[in-house]
């Protein structure tokens, strides 16, 4: 089999014990370009199946729409794929993830549309039995792109980065080395506006990084993987990546109807149809002062959206009570109860 390091030996602890339970902490991801992966499916297969690997990020797959999905990955498993629409050879990406796992593509933000661009990229959230974990990235920019090209696949990244904070880990080819000073002058900049850093150190034969690994976590860790498909592109070593997700359990996010939600908003503190702010009456000038002295930081820090959310209502809440009087209304003989917030048309269509 055309593959390093056959047995399910671990790069990285991959749990701890704490109690009575086991909880995983680093998943492992496997990182590669391979150079081309249709002369190569039986040997990418066997490494499907014999790699302690959780995720397997692959670029320069030079698969298109002759190549099926079954023909590189195993049953279970699930494949996202970016093949390369022009016909131009090489290039593409895909993510590859074991059954325990789920992937979940993510749109591109805005109206860019990604095949009719030069790189190839795919964002998925990575979510286990309905819990989210992080967003993984993965991308293929070819040597010397324009800037343009560049410009639009980091305004992309930049726009899940301001979503996903730390949650996001960044892998692929970015081929800085070839590019022009603008490019690498702008790469600086991303990666100090979104708060990311480069965890890769694996140098290839020539003492550079083609392949980085970006992200905002912390426990983000990055080694010479022990396994990869053979031959070996020396210009871009395999990677063992480990991402340390919080023990915290977060949910996925669930769906509702609107008349679920305002029936739910309804029975919490933030929508209390007693507790009502009479803004005519309120210091707006005070208002601002109390806002802008509201302490963020800890908001950042949260990994589950319903402590965000709750955490921003409880600071404007207490902004609200401080400045605003309560009005008060008698909402027994009514019908229906409706945030303040809507006008009658609101009421109308709803």
């Amino acid at each position: 089999m055309d593959f390093f390091s056959p047995s399910k030996s671990k790069h990285f602890k991959s749990s701890k014990y704490t109690g009575d339970t086991v909880i995983p902490k680093y998943y492992n991801i496997l990182y590669q370009n391979v150079r081309g992966l249709r002369t190569k499916t039986t040997q990418f297969l066997s490494l499907l199946e014999s790699s302690a690997a959780d995720i397997f990020a692959i670029t320069e797959t030079g698969c298109n729409e002759s190549i099926c999905d079954s023909e590189i990955s195993l049953p279970g498993y699930q494949i996202l794929r970016c093949d390369r629409t022009d016909g131009r050879k090489h290039g593409g990406v895909l993510l590859v993830a074991t059954p325990r796992f789920e992937l979940r593509r993510l749109q591109v933000p805005g109206d860019i549309i990604v095949d009719s661009q030069q790189f190839e990229l795919i964002c998925a959230s990575v979510y286990k039995h309905n819990r989210f974990l992080f967003v993984c990235c993965v991308l293929y920019i070819p040597p010397k792109a324009n800037e343009t090209e560049y410009m639009v696949m980091f305004n992309i990244l930049e726009k899940f980065c301001i979503k996903y904070r730390s949650n996001i880990v960044i892998l692929g080819d970015f081929n800085l080395v070839s590019c022009k000073s603008i490019v690498n002058s702008y790469f600086e900049y991303f990666v100090a506006f979104c708060e990311v850093t480069q965890c890769n150190m694996v140098p290839n034969c020539n003492n550079r990084q083609l392949d980085l690994v970006l992200s905002g976590r912390s426990g983000v860790l990055v080694c010479a993987a022990e396994e990869g498909l053979r031959p070996v592109d020396v210009y871009h070593p395999p990677l063992a990546v480990a991402v340390d997700v919080a023990t915290q359990a977060q949910s996925s996010p669930v769906l509702h109807s609107a008349a679920a939600d305002l029936a739910h908003a309804q029975d919490s503190q933030h929508l209390n149809p007693y507790k009502r702010w009479n803004f005519h009456k309120v210091d707006f000038n005070y208002l601002y002062y109390l806002i802008g002295r509201i302490h963020w930081e800890e908001m950042y820090s949260m990994q589950v959206p319903e402590e965000v959310l709750n955490f921003f209502y409880t600071k404007m809440n207490e902004v609200f009570d401080t400045c605003a009087p309560i009005k008060k209304q008698n909402n027994r003989n009514n019908r229906y109860n409706y945030p303040v917030w809507y006008t009658s048309d609101i009421i109308r269509y709803y």
